[in-house]
């Protein structure tokens, strides 16, 4: 005796596949209708598929945009591009579907498509980045950037107390924009949503610096060309 087939445990088209096998079995002498109730599945589909049609996936294949082998690659290309700060928005993946297989998608085919695939890439908002900068936002470069820092402080038996961390904040004068208002396509769930700007704005920038050992000096402000009392008025700014 065969043991108990765990129905509830199967996805749809298992439960297809395996109705339409106890169907064809002429040993076990059950026909058609009670196949497709022990595995929960309508009569017709079981009998279409006796007949050779094809999952529903399968008979549209050919009209899709993508095959699944493309749909890959769009997908990689889009994290590729996203870690690279240059993230595609919805014109760029059409552009690069097109430049894939020929064919234009619409507006509801790229909605379609990235709520197919909202497991790997979503469309938001990224946050500017200078393209110098981008230039070393690469792990490579990162990893060497530590390691020739490890072997200086090894070398010269630097103290902790002596090594510090300094980074900048640029700020706009009179406000401005805190995200860039296009929406790109970035992967799934990455906190690091860049895209690459070139801005030319009048900035305040903030200095702070945090020792190795927990401490922090108190921060400073370069200002624009000018004298201190033109920007004495700017609240944080002026003393």
């Amino acid at each position: 005796m065969s043991d108990p087939v765990d129905v509830a445990s199967m996805t749809k088209e298992e439960r297809i596949q395996s109705a339409v096998a106890l169907a064809r079995n002429l040993t076990a002498r059950i026909s058609l209708r009670r196949a497709a109730l022990k595995f929960n599945v309508a009569y017709t589909t079981v009998r279409n598929r006796l007949h050779g049609r094809k999952p529903n996936k399968e008979a549209h294949e050919n009209q899709r945009h993508l095959s699944k082998a493309q749909s890959a690659v769009i997908l990689d290309w889009c994290q590729y591009k996203a870690n690279m700060a240059q993230p595609l928005t919805r014109n760029g993946l059409r552009a690069k579907v097109n430049e894939l297989s020929g064919k234009t998608p619409s507006d509801t085919w790229i909605r379609r498509f990235l709520r197919e695939h909202k497991s790997s890439i979503e469309a938001a908002k990224g946050r500017g980045l200078d393209p110098k900068r981008a230039q070393a936002f690469n792990p490579a470069t990162v990893h060497s950037h530590f390691e020739l820092l490890g072997k200086v402080l090894a070398s010269y038996d630097i103290p902790q107390h002596n090594c510090y961390n300094v980074d900048e904040k640029g700020i706009q004068l009179g406000g401005g924009r805190k995200n860039l208002p296009t929406q790109f396509i970035f992967g799934k769930g990455s906190r690091d949503r860049y895209a690459m700007r070139s801005d030319s704005l009048v900035l305040v920038t903030l200095i702070e610096a945090v020792c190795a050992d927990g401490s922090a000096v108190p921060p400073g402000f370069i200002l624009p060309k000018g004298e201190m009392k033109d920007w004495s008025d700017i609240p944080g700014v002026g003393w």
